[in-house]
């Protein structure tokens, strides 16, 4: 992961392997009753079985913190 260096990455696992190197990081719940984070520009979010559309929305929001040309706390 660390060579492509993403500045996105959804998995089912927190960040462990590189904390604070991301823009952002959402983690989704391996359960849908259990809450997924989403952590993007240090700001931490909780959410219950999010969509497509979440994710999609949090790709969006990533892009635009980082086309501000600034370059946002890591998760």
């Amino acid at each position: 992961m660390a060579r492509f260096d993403p500045r996105l990455v959804v998995s089912d696992r927190p960040n462990a392997a590189d904390p604070g190197g991301r823009a952002a990081w959402y983690e989704l719940a391996p359960e849908p009753g259990n809450p997924s984070e989403l952590c993007l520009g240090g700001e931490r979010e909780a959410s219950e079985n999010p969509g497509l559309e979440d994710l999609l929305g949090a790709a969006d929001e990533t892009r635009r913190l980082l086309g501000a040309g600034r370059r946002p706390r890591g998760c």
